[in-house]
C-alpha cells in the first residue's frame, strides 16, 4: 500500500507541475 500511496503522490506532483508549466508557457 505504501508504495501505491507513494506512486500516486509522484504523479500528482508531477502532472501539477505540468500543468503550472504549461499554462504560464501558454
Amino acid at each position: 500500500p505504501a508504495t501505491w500511496g507513494m506512486m500516486i503522490v509522484g504523479f500528482g506532483l508531477v502532472g501539477a507541475t505540468l500543468r503550472r508549466r504549461s499554462t504560464v508557457a501558454a
